[in-house]
């Protein structure tokens, strides 16, 4: 398995609108230059403000097989926090 990073050439091809997801926020679609069909369109939170037709690089990297990620935030999740997580102990 080849650990290194890729790196794909991406446009900004849609901004859609706050209302349209459950957490009022802003996505892109990214069109990906090189990506197979099912890779080619990823759609990502707009927390930078970015605008249709914007360039931007995408970068794949590797993450470890036991990582754990919060799929809203794309921010690895604490698996070594000593507080419980909700629902777990009954009590929040």
């Amino acid at each position: 398995m080849n650990t290194d990073s890729l790196r794909l050439v991406g446009n900004i091809s849609d901004v859609s609108r706050r209302g349209l997801y459950f957490d009022q926020m802003e996505r892109v679609t990214v069109s990906v230059e090189g990506a197979e069909p099912l890779y080619a369109e990823l759609r990502l939170p707009n927390t930078v403000g970015w605008g249709v037709g914007q360039k931007v690089l995408v970068m794949i990297i590797p993450a470890a097989p036991q990582a754990k990620w919060d799929v809203m935030t794309s921010k690895p999740v604490n698996t070594t926090s000593s507080e419980p997580e909700r629902g777990q102990s009954g009590q929040v």
